[in-house]
């Protein structure tokens, strides 16, 4: 082995140390507050988070303001006492809402719910603990309220994102390859374009609908709104091409809309589109009967 080479295997391997090893978060090194009255804007709290903001400065308690939400320091004394225990009582419900809050809340629209957890924090550690529960839970409420909101939205933009793939590509790509290995010609090929294109834009017309009533995943539960938007525009496509192949095996012979049979209906191009459309419409049916029985 030659020194290159040995140069080279000794490089690789720091280089996977280097890469295994565990991020080290940067430690300020500025003194850290480690009481009530070292608590100032710009200084970073007991924890090594730089204060943003001070909300509240008792003798015995200060709230303030970081990156992470709306914190507390206490004083050591044996008067902070029952501070320190209503503190422990309300620390939880805190942590939840911050939970809800970090990964993504502008500071435009956090600043309202961090100065209301605040005063919160404040009833608490002033004696009001039910008061102080309470108003987090409302906090609460509101948070995860506006997430599932914006989880709709998500579920939207999925849903129309996979009816514009499934019209504008998956089924014209696959008619042309139908097309080609099967040499079906465009009239014949026709009528299931036009059936898978109606029968998504009715699974989206019925998402569009129901998504107010429907108890939706939060934003932050991307690949679950992802599902719950792209599935259902699938099976609508699928339910239409289903009843599509079923007229036209003849299971609505018989049954007549106006002049003309149901099974006749479905070799007519304006007849098909609306088979398509009602089946993809209709899809939403289905899983909410059988969560209701």
């Amino acid at each position: 082995m030659n020194w290159q080479t040995a140069t080279g295997n000794w490089l690789t391997r720091r280089w996977r140390v280097r890469q295994a090893a565990p991020t080290i978060p940067d430690i300020p090194t500025a003194k850290l507050c480690e009481t009530v009255d070292d608590i100032r804007v710009g200084t970073y709290d007991h924890v090594g988070q730089q204060i943003l903001r001070i909300y509240s400065k008792e003798p015995l308690f200060a709230i303030y303001l970081t990156k992470e939400g709306p914190r507390v320091q206490i004083s050591k004394e044996a008067e902070a006492a029952k501070e320190r225990e209503a503190y422990c009582v309300i620390a939880p419900l805190r942590a939840e809402i911050a939970s809800l809050l970090l990964p993504w809340w502008p500071e435009s629209l956090s600043n309202s719910f961090n100065l209301r957890v605040a005063a919160a924090l404040r009833e608490g550690l002033c004696g009001d603990t039910k008061a102080a529960l309470a108003t987090l839970g409302v906090v609460k409420a509101q948070v995860t309220a506006e997430r599932q909101l914006r989880g709709r939205g998500r579920c939207l933009f999925y849903a129309f994102t996979t009816t514009a793939v499934i019209d504008c590509v998956i089924v014209p790509l696959a008619s042309v390859i139908v097309g080609v290995l099967a040499g079906i010609n465009v009239d014949e090929r026709l009528p299931w374009i036009f059936v898978a294109g109606a029968g998504s834009i009715g699974a989206l017309f019925s998402m569009t609908i129901a998504v107010r009533a429907k108890t939706t995943a939060t934003d932050y539960r991307s690949l679950e709104n992802f599902i719950e938007g792209a599935s259902r525009v699938v099976i609508g496509v699928i339910a239409a091409i289903a009843l599509l192949v079923l007229l036209r095996a003849g299971l609505g012979h018989g049954i007549r809309i106006g002049d003309k049979d149901l099974t006749a209906l479905a070799h007519d191009s304006t007849s098909v589109v609306a088979i398509g459309f009602i089946a993809g419409f209709l899809e939403r049916l289905v899983p909410d009967y059988l969560a209701k029985t």
